[in-house]
């Protein structure tokens, strides 16, 4: 007989008999001598030789499971032998859940093709054109859920709250580059916009929809108008009238200094002027005098940066359509001013001609749409790379036995996996937002690392056999490696579910289905590919162009005495060959551990060097208007954030509860953030009786407090400035307020400013006594930025206890699916170390902590996790004798693999660096560096570790198979002589060696052996 060890033998699961060398030799069908046992034929057979009675028993025994069929790599633990009979039985029902899947699909390929293919397509197009929503907005996708600012935004914008609703401000910055605004020039620019929007179809429509009433110079009223706030109102929002006074910049200084508007409304100036200086005494040169002299002293507004004015449309219908067309026609203003400003440079000019920068309530958010339709094409790039390269990686320098198509259809597999998850999120209502966009780049990288992995066994099963028994073998090799790195992975994303941040939770929930969905089309859709493929080559038609047949002459001089696919494994399997016995060297080894630890204390000083940092203009395409917008609010004018300080349930005519108001204003005034009382506040500047008596001349001391209020608010002035901001009931009873407030200093760029404000305000709330014990406060402050900064507080928090609960589940999972639970010290320990040299790298490379570092954080433990899991398992279903021999053995066998799944999640992360908005473009960063980490930690990192304490136990590999229906007599007569070793320099035994152990050892269920004890080999049953 036989005793050559055969791979694929090894990983087949037909029954067989074992026996050990010596001893008893109970349960075999061969004699001890060795002739063949005396048998009694059957009525319905009469083998004549013991080969055709097996086949004969074999072929009555099809259709069921025999009892001794292959359950893979068995281990042996003295310590806890029940957890092996575990661990060895969850492997086992994954193993065969896995092959019966692929097995299923490789007796139908076609039926699983178009089915699977279909399907996919038609979830897709079903979720699309039902519940699919793209969402932008901020203040949705960043706040954390039951977060006080998500209760406060309800309350004010619910309808029964009576504040109004509807109010879009249109905000424009006119600017000279820094220099002065102040001129006949800037005025006659500003009203220039408003002629634009005047312009704008739809304007007079949108604003007859308005409450506000405007009113002329010759004492003219609009109602319904549409409200502008800003400089253009000095001359009533005329700009005939403006241009018939021919006023100087003197002139124009003058008029916008006035303390209040023609109208008599106050003047905020903060809101209509950009970094502006006032001058109690002015002087002007006089050149008849060729001297200075002092012009005026009154205080004069005599420099700003910018002129601000906010155009405010009424919440309507046609709104958003007016404001798209609208921005169209600035954005055609906005570029003949800039190629004007140019013209006036190149001719030696100074800046004669301001620049506009503008804003809207649908800016974000069509931006930000814009920014994902613009990044779209870098999917199909993702794609188009990864199609080369599967083609380059299974091509062959044959017409017929090259794979390339293969490589295509790994691709497509991954595609309809895509589009199967995002058509069932789309049906479910999940959004998609731009975070989501970086999922396929993610799931085509590592969805195909499963695919090396499985190609690589089945390109190592005997090409000879049928296609059916060789996906039956390769699934039965990897099958437990793919279930394992795929369940970790989707741990990973699910414990990424626990976020309260929604665009954190449903990029999980895409990643999840996704990834879950990458696994099961693998063993089914991808199956399927292999089959048909192996069909094409036994047609032999062409790789690419299967509906070429090669010639048989052409294709015998075209493989002539070369298996291509032979020739390509056997240089990976070289390459692989010498690295391993490289890597095993011991100065090797040394400089890898020194290498290693020190970078891994480097990295962890620089974590400790990692901040927040959040900037909204890094999601916005290069080149967006919204861009230039910030950057000339930060250069040109002060960051005016509104801060609503609101007042609800209470009764706000109650002279004590008014106080308690007042004092409320007065303590958040003392904030460091706040250095300016509100400009106008109902409770300050209408509770004072002298006033009002000074104003309207009568007598209020017989007034009660609603009786004051109307007679105030029957000002049309009053009403203007102060009557959005008090909701009355039918009896004139206030039942919510507000007053307005500016933050002004605050660094929006550095995140821990805008956190401390966040929780300095909340803190000053706490203690107010109308809140004391009121789950939601009476009194409180509320501003659109909130939910950034609810986002970035939980943030950190949040980050910690995703990564705690990610390293915990994957050691969890690694104990319960690995083969032994010495792996938990291996997995544990070095995915903390790899978690800590990414943070690390993350510094290094000058990105922070935002919300895309914080989703590649989250996902990077269950990535980072599937470059150790392969190589552990592996290492754990090795036979070789010592440390290094098993180290050597797995490189061997999984190194290419992971190697080159490591680089196609490289490959499919490039098209990031191509995104038109900063940061995605840092998610092609992060990707590299967990690729470049994982890569190495697997492949050099931890084989060293290995080397040095890797535990010893070897797996005890069932009785193999082969395909009784198709074998031979030479089939039946192989036995397999299982490489288990008692130690260093122990060979295999032959079949008539002596046993030092019983068969009872051999044979008891879920026991490997362990150095030190006898072998046992396997017969196939003769």
């Amino acid at each position: 007989m036989l005793s050559t060890p055969s791979r694929e033998l090894m990983s087949t699961d037909l029954p067989a008999v074992e026996q050990c060398s010596t001893g008893s030799t109970e349960g075999s069908d061969q004699s001890p001598t060795g002739s063949p046992p005396k048998t009694e034929a059957s009525d319905d057979e009469v083998p004549t030789t013991p080969t055709e009675k097996n086949i004969s028993k074999e072929k009555t025994r099809r259709g069921r499971t025999s009892s001794r069929r292959s359950q893979g790599p068995l281990y042996r633990d003295p310590i806890c032998p029940q957890w092996s009979r575990c661990t060895n039985a969850i492997h086992s029902m994954i193993r065969r859940f896995v092959v019966a899947l692929s097995v299923h699909a490789a007796r139908h390929p076609l039926s699983y093709v178009l089915g699977v293919t279909t399907l996919s397509l038609a979830v897709l197009a079903i979720g699309f054109f039902t519940n699919f929503t793209i969402e932008v907005d901020y203040e949705i996708i960043y706040a954390p859920h039951g977060s006080r600012p998500v209760e406060h935004m309800d309350w004010i914008h619910h309808p029964d709250t009576g504040f109004p609703q509807g109010s879009r401000p249109f905000t424009f910055v006119l600017h000279n580059q820094g220099q002065n605004v102040l001129s006949n020039q800037g005025v006659r620019q500003m009203f220039q916009v408003l002629e634009t929007m005047e312009n704008t179809p739809g304007y007079q429509e949108i604003c007859a929809q308005s409450s506000f009433t405007m009113e002329y110079a010759n004492g003219t009223k609009i109602e319904n108008a549409c409200n502008v706030i800003g400089i253009t109102r000095f001359w009533y929002y005329d700009s005939d009238l403006f241009e018939s006074q021919e006023l100087t910049d003197r002139q124009v200084m003058q008029a916008i200094s006035n303390e209040s508007y023609p109208d008599g409304v106050p003047v905020n100036r903060d809101f209509i002027l950009g970094q502006y200086e006032i001058t109690n005494e002015t002087t002007v040169y006089n050149p008849a005098m060729e001297k200075e002299v002092v012009w005026g002293t009154d205080p004069t507004v005599t420099f700003a940066k910018s002129f601000l004015e906010t155009l405010l449309l009424p919440e309507t219908e046609t709104a958003i359509e007016f404001e798209t067309a609208a921005i169209e026609n600035l954005l055609e203003l906005q570029q003949q001013w800039r190629e004007a400003a140019e013209q006036e440079v190149a001719d030696g000019l100074q800046y004669t001609t301001y620049q506009l920068e503008f804003f809207t309530m649908i800016s974000y958010n069509s931006e930000f749409e814009k920014a994902i339709f613009k990044d779209l094409p870098l999917t199909f790039m993702v794609g188009a790379i990864m199609v080369a390269f599967t083609c380059i990686v299974f091509y062959r320098p044959d017409r017929v036995k090259s794979r390339s198509l293969l490589g295509v259809s790994s691709v497509f597999t991954i595609a309809m996996s895509l589009a199967m998850g995002h058509g069932i999120m789309f049906v479910a209502g999940i959004p998609f937002t731009n975070m989501t966009m970086m999922l396929p780049f993610v799931v085509f990288g590592v969805g195909l690392d499963d695919t090396f992995i499985i190609t690589g066994a089945y390109f190592r099963t005997d090409p000879n056999k049928d296609t059916v028994e060789r996906i039956h073998e390769t699934m039965h090799e990897v099958g437990s490696s793919i279930s394992l790195t795929t369940t970790t992975t989707c741990l990973a994303f699910a414990l990424g579910y626990i976020s309260s941040i929604p665009a954190i939770q449903w990029l999980c929930l895409y990643a999840f289905l996704s990834l879950a969905l990458v696994f099961l089309f693998q063993i089914t859709l991808f199956v399927g590919f292999i089959v048909l493929d192996e069909r094409r080559i036994k047609a032999n038609r062409r790789d690419l162009c299967v509906c070429i047949t090669v010639e048989e002459d052409e294709s015998e001089q075209a493989g002539q005495d070369a298996d291509s696919n032979k020739t390509t494994e056997d240089a990976a399997l070289r390459f692989m060959t010498w690295y391993a016995d490289f890597l095993m060297r011991p100065a090797a080894k040394a400089v890898v551990i020194a290498g290693f630890l020190y970078y891994f204390g480097v990295c962890i000083w620089s974590t400790t060097l990692l901040t927040q940092e959040f900037i909204v203009s890094d999601f916005l395409p290069e080149g967006s208007y919204v861009a230039d917008y910030l950057d000339a609010v930060d250069a040109y004018a002060a960051e005016m954030v509104p801060l609503g300080i609101y007042f609800r349930g209470i009764d706000q005519s109650n002279e004590t509860v008014q106080q308690q108001m007042r004092d409320y204003i007065d303590e958040l005034m003392q904030l460091e953030q706040l250095d300016k009382q509100p400009p106008f506040c109902w409770v300050r500047d209408l509770a004072n009786d002298e006033v009002y008596e000074e104003a309207l001349g009568v007598d209020l001391s017989s007034f009660t407090f609603n009786e004051k209020l109307n007679l105030a608010l029957s000002d049309p002035r009053v009403r203007q400035v102060y009557g959005e901001d008090i909701v009355r009931d039918e009896q004139g009873n206030i039942t919510a307020s507000r007053c307005i407030v500016f933050l002004s200093k605050i660094d929006f760029d550095h995140v821990q400013s805008q956190i401390k404000m966040l929780d300095d305000q909340r803190a000053v709330a706490v203690v107010q006594p109308l809140n004391e014990g009121q789950e939601n406060f009476r009194m409180f402050t509320f501003a659109d930025l909130y939910f950034l900064w609810e986002f970035y507080s939980v943030a950190v928090d949040e980050l910690i206890a995703t990564t705690i609960a990610g390293v915990v589940s994957v050691t969890v999972v690694a104990f319960l699916l690995m083969p032994h639970w010495t792996a938990v010290f291996y997995v544990g320990p070095i995915i903390v170390m790899l978690y800590i040299d990414l943070l690390g790298t993350l510094q290094f490379a000058g990105l922070h902590i935002n919300a895309v570092t914080y989703v590649c954080l989250t996902i990077s433990i269950g990535l980072l996790v599937d470059f150790l899991m392969h190589i552990m398992l592996r290492y754990y279903e090795s036979t070789e004798s010592t440390r290094e021999k098993k180290v050597k053995d797995t490189l061997k066998t999984m190194g290419v693999s992971i190697m080159v799944g490591g680089m196609s999640t490289f490959l499919a992360v490039i098209p990031l660096a191509f995104s038109t908005s900063a940061i995605i473009k840092t998610v092609f960063t992060a990707f590299f560096a967990m690729v470049t980490l994982g890569v190495s930690h697997g492949l050099i990192f931890l084989p060293v570790v290995l080397s040095f304490i890797g535990p010893k136990y070897t797996p005890r590999v069932h009785p193999a198979r082969i395909d009784v229906a198709n074998s031979t007599d030479a089939d039946a007569d192989t036995v397999l002589d299982t490489k288990f070793f008692s130690g260093p320099g122990n060979a295999s035994t032959s079949a008539s060696q002596p046993s030092t152990s019983s068969s009872d050892d051999c044979d008891s269920p879920g026991y490997g052996i362990p150095f030190g004890e006898a072998p046992c080999r396997t017969i196939i049953e003769v």
